[in-house]
């Protein structure tokens, strides 16, 4: 039971941050091709197709923040709590 409740936290803490840093990335694209309107097209389309390569490299991050940081110290929290015994 336990480990359905790790994994369950887990997941929840993984779908929040990858929604968070996706729209954190969405907006600084915004900002950025906001930015450079008055530039030629070709430094907007290097700003897209540079933020399409760290939104394509996002999500793994964000997993592997998830499955080896934060876990962790989620688990010992769970431990300090009690839930384990």
């Amino acid at each position: 039971m336990i480990s359905m409740a790790v994994l369950t936290v887990t997941f929840f803490i993984l779908v929040v941050l990858y929604t968070a840093a996706s729209v954190l990335l969405s907006v600084l694209e915004w900002v950025l091709t906001h930015r450079a309107r008055n530039q030629s097209e070709d430094e907007r389309e290097r700003i897209v197709a540079r933020m399409d390569s760290i939104r394509q490299r996002l999500f793994p991050a964000t997993a592997a923040i998830t499955f080896f940081i934060i876990a962790p110290f989620v688990v010992i929290y769970m431990h300090l709590l009690g839930l384990f015994s």
